[in-house]
């Protein structure tokens, strides 16, 4: 059996590489390959998710070798039932916890054709991209959000993690270069040996600069570690596309194409004014298009139009909260 992990880093591309492989599912079979997910849970439910990620990222020696036999015994359960002879987990936060998961590796070495793949991005494009992602995306540390001078200083240490890998585990890594030519699922797909379904549409691994600022805004707000799905849930649920207001006011108040669509049909206006006479001539007395709204004007006002909304909203949210008090009373 072949059991590759993909340990990271993150912000490598790894939405990508995770979307492909859960859209390859026929394609893997049929290559006797299978994909585990990104989770744990398959040796025990208190290691699935990213909160019980933090439980297994814990576990001491034996432990770890335990978890290890019972990954294996998985793996073999699979084997047999599917004929399956390699095995992909993709899990980012293994990269950072090396330490932690010395025996595990170890292990898993012991009694499987095991691969560790790792890609690693040059810090000047990464560091960037990872304060957003950790630094205001998912708030990690407790305290106000920190400035990208300080917070930067924390987060490229991440790459002190590589040493230990290549000098413990050398032999069993393979690290590729994540720079902007590379097409990384295709660059996945080939060094691990497996053909993967083209994704449909490419997978974002950043959010636009206004929704990070409104998360970076309500975190703030938060002395605790903030994970994304607090924002998502309480603020906006509904994770479809925001459309632009700038191309809404396009489609609501841009009437350029008048005269076109009203001289198009000359014939029946001319009919209307042969009919009813010259105070009907319209194609005579064409009007221009009325001019769109300034954008930067229409903008503030609708800002002001938030703000009463939202007062609005608070004063219907407060009187909805004395309700309950009193139904609490009463009950």
């Amino acid at each position: 059996m072949k059991l590759i992990l993909h340990i990271g880093m993150g912000k490598t591309g790894t939405s990508s590489i995770q979307a492909a492989l859960r859209t390859s599912g026929k394609e893997l079979a049929e290559q006797r390959a299978h994909y585990l997910g990104m989770w744990f849970e398959f040796i025990d439910p208190a290691y699935g998710g990213f909160s019980g990620s933090h439980n297994f990222f814990r576990l001491d020696q034996a432990a770890q070798e335990s978890a290890a036999r019972g990954m294996v015994d998985h793996l073999k359960v699979l084997k047999e039932k599917n004929g399956t002879e390699t095995f992909i987990l993709s899990n980012e936060s293994i990269f950072g916890n090396v330490s932690n998961l010395k025996f595990f590796i170890k292990e898993l070495g012991q009694t499987v054709d095991l691969s560790l793949l790792a890609y690693v991005r040059n810090p000047y494009q990464w560091l960037p991209s990872a304060f957003t992602q950790w630094g205001l995306y998912h708030k990690t540390r407790p305290g106000p959000l920190k400035p990208f001078q300080e917070r930067a200083q924390d987060l490229v240490e991440t790459y002190s993690c590589l040493i230990p890998w290549i000098e413990g585990h050398g032999d069993k890594l393979t690290v590729r270069n994540h720079d902007t030519s590379i097409d990384v699922v295709a660059d996945f797909s080939r060094v691990c040996g497996v053909d993967l379904k083209p994704l449909a549409t490419r997978v974002l691994e950043r959010s636009e600069p206004a929704e990070i600022l409104l998360r970076a805004a309500f975190n703030d707000r938060h002395s605790g570690e903030v994970h994304p799905d607090r924002f998502n849930n309480l603020v906006m649920q509904n994770r479809q596309p925001v459309k632009r207001l700038t191309e809404l006011s396009a489609l609501c108040f841009e009437h350029d194409d008048l005269a076109d669509i009203v001289t198009s049909k000359t014939p029946l206006f001319e009919d209307i004014r042969d009919r009813l006479g010259p105070d009907f001539d319209f194609l005579s007395k064409p009007s221009p298009a009325k001019a769109a709204p300034d954008q930067a004007d229409l903008q503030r006002r609708l800002i002001d139009y938030l703000v009463e909304i939202t007062f609005q909203q608070a004063e219907r949210i407060k009187k909805l909260e004395i309700q309950m008090q009193d139904l609490t009373k009463e009950n």
